[in-house]
C-alpha cells in the first residue's frame, strides 16, 4: 500500500495500493468542538483524524494489503485474509499504535509525547526536504501493515490448528513457530515446535500461561531435558518423547 499527500477536499478511495485522504472540515476532521469523540467514556483516549479514517478504512486496507500480497508481491504460503480476521486486526493496530498517535495530536507532545507522532510532525516542516520525510513515514507505516498482515495470516493459521487438533491430549504438536499468545483460550496448556536450529536440533516445550500451567518436572541434565527456563515458560528437551513426558507429567500434577 502507498500512502499519499492530497489536498482535494473531501476525496477518499482505496484503489490500486493507494490510500488517499483528506480529512479538512470533513467528518474525519476532529477539530471541530462539536464533533468531538472518544474510544471509552473516561475519555482518556480520543479519536483524532487517523483514528477516524481507520475506524472506516483500517479492516478494508488490511483486506487489500493482503491480496497485494498474494496477487502482486507473490509471497509464498500466504493467503488473503478473510474479512473477520482484517477487523479483529483494525481493532488491535487501532489498540496498540493509532490510538496513542491520536492522543498526542489531540493532547500535544508535552501531555503524550510518543516518538512516532514525533517524527510524523516533521513532514508538516516547511523544509526542502519535507516530501522525502513523508515518504519515510509511509514507508514506515507500509512495514506496519505488513507485519500486521503477517500476524494476521499466522493467526488464521492457528484458528484452524485449533478447531483440527485434539484439546483432550493438553499440548499440540506444531510445525513451525507461532505466537503463544494466539492459542489464549484455546484448551491447550503447553505447545511442542522443533527448538530453534540456531540452539540445537531437540524440541521446545512451551506454556500457554505459565502462572496456570508452569512447566515443572524439567531439570537441565536429567530426562533428556538440555534446558529450562527459571520461569518455567519454557523449556527445551533431546527428543519428542522426552518432551511429551514431561508434559503428561505437568499434565497430571498441575
Amino acid at each position: 500500500i502507498q500512502f499519499a499527500q492530497n489536498h482535494e477536499a473531501a476525496k477518499k478511495f482505496i484503489d490500486d495500493g493507494y490510500l488517499v485522504m483528506d480529512v479538512g472540515l470533513g467528518e474525519f476532521d476532529h477539530h471541530d468542538r462539536d464533533n468531538q469523540r472518544y474510544r471509552d467514556d473516561a475519555k482518556e483516549w480520543p479519536m483524532a483524524a487517523f483514528g477516524r479514517v481507520w475506524e472506516r478504512f483500517g479492516s478494508e486496507l488490511i483486506h487489500e494489503y493482503s491480496k497485494y500480497m498474494v496477487e502482486k508481491a507473490k509471497l509464498e504460503n500466504f493467503v488473503v485474509l478473510s474479512y473477520e480476521i482484517c477487523e479483529k486486526y483494525s481493532r488491535i493496530f487501532d489498540d496498540e499504535f493509532v490510538k496513542h498517535i491520536d492522543r498526542t495530536d489531540c493532547t500535544g507532545q508535552t501531555a503524550y509525547p510518543n516518538t512516532m507522532s514525533n517524527f510524523i510532525s516533521t513532514t508538516n516542516l516547511s523544509f526542502d526536504d519535507r516530501f522525502l520525510r513523508f515518504r519515510k513515514v509511509s514507508e514506515i507505516l507500509d512495514s506496519l501493515l505488513f507485519e500486521l498482515c503477517i500476524r494476521a495470516s499466522a493467526d488464521m493459521e492457528v484458528q484452524e490448528l485449533i478447531k483440527t487438533t485434539n484439546k483432550d491430549l493438553g499440548f499440540i504438536i506444531l510445525e513451525k513457530h507461532y505466537d503463544g499468545r494466539l492459542f489464549k483460550d484455546s484448551g491447550f496448556k503447553y505447545l511442542v515446535e522443533k527448538e530453534d536450529p540456531r540452539r540445537g536440533d531437540g524440541y521446545a516445550v512451551r506454556s500457554i500461561d505459565s502462572n496456570i500451567y508452569p512447566i515443572n518436572y524439567a531439570i537441565s541434565g536429567e530426562n533428556g531435558c538440555k534446558f529450562c527456563h527459571p520461569a518455567k515458560f519454557l523449556a527445551t528437551f533431546d527428543d519428542l518423547d522426552s518432551a511429551i513426558e514431561c508434559i503428561n507429567k505437568n499434565l497430571v500434577h498441575n
